[in-house]
């Protein structure tokens, strides 16, 4: 008996949301620009009529042990939040992760030890 009352329960929540079906209007690309070699590394470039900016590399670099490569990457996005405020981000991901740069990153400040008097 408690699975079917979820089971309406649940239908009758869904039935209540609005259904839309349109998407979100999607803005012109102005220009797009990729070039890959044989091995993998990349270069990605575009930018769309919003103002969005990307651009992206990827190279091969060898391993610590020399027995193989990782792809590392390195870029920049730039757009503008809904605010109005230019946001441009730069990145690294590689063995170290993903290692975003912003101004508009929060920094976590450290947290001072505690003085005991």
């Amino acid at each position: 008996m408690y699975s079917v009352t979820m089971i309406v329960a649940l239908a009758a929540i869904t039935v209540g949301f609005p259904q839309s079906t349109e998407r979100p209007e999607a803005f012109p690309l102005l220009s797009r620009i990729e070039t890959r070699d044989e091995v993998g590394q990349y270069v990605l470039q575009y930018q769309v009529a919003d103002g969005t900016v990307v651009s992206e590399q990827g190279i091969l670099k060898l391993t610590p042990d020399m027995t193989d490569n990782v792809l590392v990457k390195q870029g920049s996005y730039k757009y503008t939040s809904p605010e109005g405020v230019p946001i441009e981000v730069t990145y690294t991901a590689d063995e170290l992760g993903f290692q975003p740069r912003s101004s508009a990153i929060p920094v976590q400040l450290p947290v001072p030890e505690p003085v005991f008097t």
